[in-house]
């Protein structure tokens, strides 16, 4: 008698099968494991440099002036060109001689290429408000995940005389 040998193993559609569960499983850990989107985070980021870039002019300009420009109001006010519309266009104010450039939030608002050209129209994605001790308030009001970005920019004390 002649006893067939039976090689130890797995059959093909007992592999193809095995494969298939494999790749369902890791498409749906995938799905339910994704990596967190930072898109946000970084926006945000780029508002608080743009800030902090808004703040450094409007300190050199009070400081060269002795006060913040008189376009900042006790009203929270868009920082743009439109100020027909209650903006206010502090690139007037700022560019060239305190700031290279005006920053603009990250978020495509504005398709100009910034506010120096002749007649420019621009829109920032900030605003600014002064409060009564002479300091101004800047915030981005399109920033994301729900997060408050504002920057106090105080008054620069006036240099003793000796």
């Amino acid at each position: 008698m002649h006893e067939s040998k039976r090689q130890a193993g797995f059959t093909l559609p007992e592999l193809l099968a095995l494969i298939a569960l494999l790749i369902i499983i890791i498409g749906l850990s995938v799905l339910w494991l994704r990596p967190k989107d930072y898109d946000s985070e970084v926006r945000n980021a780029q508002r608080w440099t743009g800030l902090a870039q808004l703040a450094g002019g409007l300190k050199a300009y009070a400081a060269a002036n002795g006060k913040m420009p008189d376009s900042i109001t006790a009203k929270n006010q868009v920082i743009g060109s439109e100020t027909d519309s209650g903006a206010i266009d502090l690139c007037r104010d700022l560019v060239p001689k305190y700031m290279k450039s005006m920053p603009m939030d990250p978020s495509g608002l504005d398709s100009s290429k910034g506010c120096t050209k002749k007649d420019a129209s621009y829109v920032t994605g900030f605003a600014a408000v002064k409060y009564l001790d002479g300091s101004v308030v800047l915030n981005a009001f399109l920033a994301e995940n729900q997060e408050l970005i504002t920057l106090r920019v105080p008054v620069p004390s006036p240099a003793p005389q000796p």
